[in-house]
């Protein structure tokens, strides 16, 4: 079974405009945005800016919450993904549980560091990236912030090679993420270097998955609807359930753009971190 996404009109959006990733620190609906800039990473040497969304709520109480990490890929969310307004919308809403999201910049533009290994152009330098995720800037969020820091509670994804990048933190990193989604990744890339990572596994990850692919993206696609397909089998030859914990969105009209990623936030967020009943 392949879920078909019904598109933008049932969604619940807030103003991008009045919630942009800038800035020191922003209010809007309770939640705020914190920067730290030129947070060094040693295993890559370089540094990036970290954005920081914290939930509404977060302000006056002393409750945990669970962590998304956002890898930013060609799209990223500052150039329009829109997922700290579409967090405070669904938050507020009632369909998402509150979350912490951690917006992590790309100073290269670079797909260097969101491969796992070199091809296409790329010096495979994901696993270092991953590192820093894990080893550099986790402990300091965690420490920072009033964090669920478990698996369960802890998710990362992105668009294009930032959801491709995901793939591998979830399969490589079970320990560390519970939760991850992919928007469009390049799964063919590197001869389908993921699929083959999901069909050695010895078992089922403790890992809930959301990937998805626009069924308009491009006449040289072929071979990438090819490989979703080849990853939906092989996730569920090792005990994932369709539509319980993972899922597969084939998007009708779906492009390789922005625009058409950015509404497809909100279902993730309902998927990954629904509301508790």
């Amino acid at each position: 079974m392949v879920l078909r996404y019904l598109g933008a009109a049932a969604l619940i959006f807030g103003s991008a405009a009045a919630l942009r990733w800038s800035g020191a620190t922003r209010q809007a609906q309770g939640a705020r945005l914190e920067t730290i800039p030129a947070f060094h990473s040693g295993f890559l040497n370089n540094s990036r800016t970290i954005t920081v969304y914290l939930p509404p709520g977060y302000s006056t109480g002393e409750r945990r919450y669970p962590v998304l990490y956002l890898v930013a890929g060609p799209d990223d969310f500052s150039g329009g993904m829109r997922y700290n307004a579409e967090a405070t919308a669904q938050i507020l809403a009632g369909t998402v549980e509150p979350l912490i999201l951690v917006g992590i910049d790309n100073p290269s533009r670079s797909f260097d560091e969101l491969f796992p290994s070199p091809g296409r152009g790329t010096a495979g330098r994901g696993p270092l990236y991953l590192r820093m995720i894990v080893d550099e800037l986790k402990p300091r969020i965690d420490v920072t912030y009033r964090t669920l820091p478990d698996p369960a509670n802890t998710g990362i994804g992105g668009v294009s090679a930032g959801g491709q990048i995901s793939f591998y933190a979830a399969i490589t990193r079970p320990n560390v993420f519970g939760k991850m989604f992919a928007i469009s990744a390049p799964l063919a890339a590197n001869n389908s270097e993921e699929v083959r990572r999901v069909r050695y596994l010895p078992a089922k990850l403790p890992v809930r998955i959301y990937f998805d692919r626009g069924s308009e993206e491009g006449n040289g696609e072929r071979n990438q609807h090819d490989a979703d397909q080849a990853m939906r089998n092989a996730l569920l030859s090792k005990g994932w359930s369709e539509g319980t914990d993972f899922v597969f969105v084939q998007v009708p009209g779906g492009i390789h753009k922005t625009a058409s990623f950015a509404p497809r936030v909100g279902p993730i967020l309902r998927f990954l971190f629904p509301a508790p009943k």
